[in-house]
């Protein structure tokens, strides 16, 4: 049975210990931090082109609460504006009142909304 150790560099403390079934080549890389972003989140992954580590943003996925609240958002500045364009209210109100199950309105039900 292979054991792999690991100890601090500075002060050569024990840190942990872990079961290997094989022995493994390590290499130290620094890596530039990304700054925090709204609506994103970062990720470390190993490029293989490059053969290093790198930070990347990852677009956090919005719910359907927030998209809606987005829109409500838009409709609002844009009634603040005074140039309300809500052409695609209506067909914002018929999406949200389907269901799932429901087939796609044809023209003709969306004239009687």
């Amino acid at each position: 049975m292979k054991v792999l150790l690991r100890f601090n560099k500075e002060d050569n403390k024990f840190v942990d210990m872990q079961n290997v079934t094989q022995e493994y080549i390590y290499k130290y890389q620094d890596v530039e931090e990304l700054e925090e972003k709204d609506g994103y989140y970062t990720s470390l992954e190993y490029d293989e082109k490059t053969k290093k580590a790198i930070m990347k943003y990852v677009e956090i996925q919005k719910t359907k609460e927030q998209l809606l609240e987005e829109e409500i958002e838009k409709i609002k500045r844009a009634i603040a504006d005074g140039n309300p364009d809500l052409s695609e209210l209506d067909t914002l109100r018929a999406n949200s009142n389907r269901k799932k199950t429901d087939s796609i309105p044809n023209l003709s039900e969306l004239d009687n909304l």
